[in-house]
């Protein structure tokens, strides 16, 4: 659940003070002095590490949903750019259609070098790290459909001109 001061491409989670137990990995607040699971004592330092980490991994699985989610926009802006080529929307409103692969591509290769990293054994994580290789993928095949459609338009601008009577 979102917290209302954070939007879903934020870079912050919401303060949860919930840790993974470091014996049996099951989630529990980080302020108890002992794990009700399977009876640990938690010390505070250990407690704030711990916290830390699951806020790191929160962050990361949050990312990882954002950039999933925006991955079949893809399949949407490479069909508005194919229309926009040929000319059935020429009117220069998808302007943001030709930007937002580089952008999906920068923030994919952000959340790689920023929480792939991580080591942990939660299987979210590694789920994420999926969701995240498949929607750069999805973005680069839609910047190459671009990079081609662009070359197409620029070798038909270019036919265009040179057949034109002097």
């Amino acid at each position: 659940m979102f917290h209302k001061d954070h939007s879903l491409l934020s870079n912050e989670v919401s303060s949860t003070n919930t840790m993974a137990c470091p014996a049996c990995r099951e989630i529990i607040m980080a302020s108890v002095t002992s794990c009700r699971f399977c009876g640990l004592p938690i010390d505070a330092r250990t407690a704030a590490q711990a916290n830390a980490a699951q806020q790191a991994l929160n962050s990361a699985i949050i990312q990882a949903n954002a950039l999933k989610y925006a991955g079949p926009i893809a399949l949407v802006i490479a069909v508005l750019l194919v229309l926009n080529t040929f000319g059935a929307m020429s009117d220069g409103r998808l302007l943001m259609a030709w930007l937002a692969p580089p952008i999906a591509i920068f923030a994919s290769w952000r959340w790689t070098h920023r929480h792939g990293s991580l080591l942990t054994s939660d299987s979210e994580l590694a789920l994420s790290r999926k969701n995240v290789r498949r929607s750069m993928q999805m973005w680069c095949a839609v910047l190459a459909l671009e990079l081609v459609l662009l070359a197409w338009a620029a070798l038909r601008l270019g036919l265009s001109v040179n057949t034109q009577p002097h």
